[in-house]
């Protein structure tokens, strides 16, 4: 059994996707995650490079935000890729497929991305679609070339609870808002879902700190470990950072990453002091340089601020370049002319 595998006695972790450069966004994140876990004595932190996509060459990505993540200043007790991992994702689907043979939890299902597509529209914050259970209805006569999808509770478990330190709790009804979640994909991959509510519960995460797009999930990774006899955890999922245009920072787009901030000329200190900024637990009214210890003395959940921040690309050079920016104290309205709207 999954849940018989010995936890780690670790209390945070850092899971970034090395599908592009680590951007300000990430960052911001990475900086939340491991303040929350280092305020606590004896506490163990972990990065985690989230390389599920085994047919892409990720390594020279993973290289580079490993270097980027030494640069600022992080340092973790253990560094986990989720691609040495595969036979314990694959032990955890066999087990879901095996509870209740009389009704399933898992099916195949033959629909394509573009069908479901069409059916239902995109979240705008998580981009997440709520499958209609075509083939949970009419289920295709032969599994071949069929991804596996997670039956979504119809009573019982369907309302889940998550309870998060910046949000409060929130209550998700799997089977209207989320849906029947797809596992493993049609070619064999597993899923973002599965792989990481097996990798929180089996490290022994006690607190997953992450972005607000992601809450939703956080309802169905937490059914998911229910179902597999893991532990559930407590989250804090931080606000989001959005660019000018108001769409959340990505790799896929372009947004400013941690090597061209180094070109424009900023060091650690004025990187980790604007996300500590951004995040609101540095009192000045102005972003200052700080090291990520400062930052650890700084830090409560308290000072973390419900709503969007506002980013603008376009005034970042001038901010990391001008040593006068970084000046202590000011007025508190001089927060507007550097990009920054809270």
């Amino acid at each position: 059994m999954l849940s018989a595998l010995p936890t780690r006695p670790s209390t945070g972790r850092f899971a970034p996707s090395p599908t592009g450069k680590l951007h300000i966004g990430n960052v911001y994140t990475a900086l939340g995650a491991y303040l929350s876990a280092r305020r606590l004595r004896h506490s163990r932190f972990i990065l985690r490079i989230e390389d599920l996509d085994t047919s892409k060459d990720t390594s020279k990505a993973s290289e580079k935000i490993i270097r980027d993540l030494e640069w600022l200043g992080f340092e973790w007790d253990e560094l986990v890729f989720q691609s040495d991992r595969l036979d314990i994702y694959r032990e955890a689907l066999r087990e879901l497929r095996d509870l209740n043979p009389q009704d399933p939890v898992v099916y195949p299902c033959s629909c394509s991305r573009r069908e479901i597509c069409q059916e239902s529209p995109a979240d705008p914050i998580d981009g997440m679609r709520v499958y209609k259970g075509k083939c949970r209805k009419n289920p295709p006569s032969s599994p071949e070339g069929c991804s596996l999808r997670l039956k979504a509770p119809h009573e019982g478990e369907k309302r889940v609870e998550v309870r998060d330190f910046i949000f409060g709790s929130r209550i998700f009804n799997l089977e209207r808002q989320i849906g029947d979640a797809v596992l493993r994909r049609r070619d064999g991959q597993f899923t973002y879902q599965l792989a990481v509510a097996v990798d929180d519960g089996i490290e022994g995460i006690g607190q997953v700190v992450r972005g607000r797009d992601l809450l939703k999930s956080s309802a169905l990774q937490i059914y998911i470990r229910r179902l597999l006899g893991l532990k559930d955890l407590r989250f804090a999922h931080l606000p989001l950072i959005l660019e000018n245009g108001g769409g959340k920072m990505s790799k896929s787009k372009g947004s400013v990453d941690v090597s061209t901030l180094k070109e424009w000329g900023a060091s650690p200190e004025q990187i980790i002091g604007f996300c500590a900024w951004l995040m609101h637990i540095c009192p000045t009214p102005v972003p200052v340089p700080l090291g990520i210890e400062e930052c650890v003395k700084l830090f409560s959940y308290k000072k973390v601020k419900f709503g969007p921040n506002r980013l603008k690309d376009v005034e970042l050079p001038a901010c990391f370049s001008d040593p006068h920016w970084w000046r202590r104290g000011g007025a508190s309205s001089e927060r507007t002319l550097y990009g920054i709207y809270g």
